[in-house]
C-alpha cells in the first residue's frame, strides 16, 4: 500500500518522537507498504523515511521552495518535483492510498485538513488516520468531538478521520480499509 505520512521535519523535538517515527518506519517496511512524502531527509519526516530505505519504496515529493540538496533523502527511490506546495498535497493525495499523520506543526494541519476536507466533500475516497502518540492529538480529537455536537459537521463526517494510540492497530485499520491492490510473484 502506498501510504502518506504526513509529519514534522523539525530537528528540535523530544527524542521520543523521533524514536516513534522510527518504530513506525520499521513497521510500514515489516508490512510491506510504500512511503509518500514530502522527500526530507529531516526530523521525524526524515526518521520514517531512514526505515524504509531499501525496503519499500520511497517516494519524495518535494516543492521548490524546499528543493535544497541537504534536505531532499538520497534514499529516495523517486523525486518528485513540484512547483507549489498545493501541487505537492495534489500529488500525494494522488499517489496515496491512505493518508497517516504523525506529531507534526502547522504544516501538518495543512496537509490533514486538505485531505479531511477532500473526503468530505466525495472528492477523496482514502483512510485518514492519526496517529495519538503521547496524547499529542487529545484536543484535536475533541475539538472534532464539540464541532459536530455543535452541528457544525455530521458524525458520518467526523468519523471520516480515525484516531489511535498504537501504530499496529493504525496500519491493522489502514490494512482493512484501503483499496489498494496487492501483487504476488509466485516461483515455480
Amino acid at each position: 500500500m502506498n501510504i502518506a505520512v504526513y509529519c514534522s521535519s523539525s530537528e528540535k523535538l523530544d527524542e521520543k518522537y523521533y524514536e516513534l517515527a522510527r518504530n513506525f518506519g520499521n513497521l510500514m517496511a515489516n508490512r510491506g507498504h510504500n512511503l509518500i512524502y514530502g522527500g526530507t531527509n529531516k526530523g521525524i519526516m526524515g526518521e520514517v523515511a531512514k526505515q524504509l530505505a531499501g525496503k519499500g519504496k520511497l517516494i519524495g515529493v518535494v516543492p521548490e521552495i524546499f528543493n535544497h540538496a541537504d534536505m531532499t533523502f538520497n534514499g529516495c527511490d523517486e523525486v518528485i518535483h513540484t512547483e507549489t506546495m498545493s501541487q505537492r498535497k495534489a500529488k500525494m493525495e494522488e499517489l496515496a492510498d491512505a493518508f497517516v499523520i504523525l506529531p507534526g506543526g502547522i504544516g501538518t494541519f495543512d496537509e490533514l485538513f486538505e485531505a479531511y476536507s477532500l473526503k468530505s466533500l466525495g472528492l477523496l475516497d482514502k483512510p485518514i488516520a492519526i496517529l495519538n502518540a503521547y496524547h499529542l492529538y487529545d484536543h484535536l480529537e475533541a475539538l472534532l468531538e464539540t464541532i459536530a455536537e455543535e452541528n457544525f459537521m455530521t458524525e458520518d463526517k467526523k468519523a471520516m478521520v480515525s484516531f489511535f494510540a498504537d501504530s499496529n492497530e493504525l496500519l491493522a485499520y489502514l490494512e482493512k480499509t484501503a483499496n489498494y491492490a496487492v501483487f504476488c510473484i509466485i516461483d515455480y
